[in-house]
């Protein structure tokens, strides 16, 4: 697998993410991810649409495919709120 996987080359998969701001100079900026790489495609995270395409999007998680929500309503609501500030969505 290491002709596949293990370093960023040319050919290699990558799962990997995009982040707006410099992480080093502070952690918080780790949350502000606008961009994914799953399996060597490039998904834009406000919506997981392929950059290349803008077509293909990624099946939805197990949990967000069930008619439940287990999540107490005011932590759903501060989720949500948050996904919205950062480009990311639960």
């Amino acid at each position: 697998m290491d002709k596949d996987i293990g370093s960023i080359e040319v050919g290699k998969l990558a799962d990997i993410v995009v982040i707006n701001g410099e992480v080093l100079e502070d952690i918080r900026k780790s949350e502000m991810i606008s961009h994914t790489m799953i399996n060597g495609r490039l998904y834009n995270v406000k919506d997981m649409s392929e950059v290349a395409s803008g077509k293909s999007k990624l099946k939805p998680l197990f949990f967000n495919r069930l008619d439940v929500n287990a999540m107490p309503s005011s932590t759903s609501e501060a989720l949500k709120r948050k996904g919205e500030r950062h480009l990311w969505v639960h």
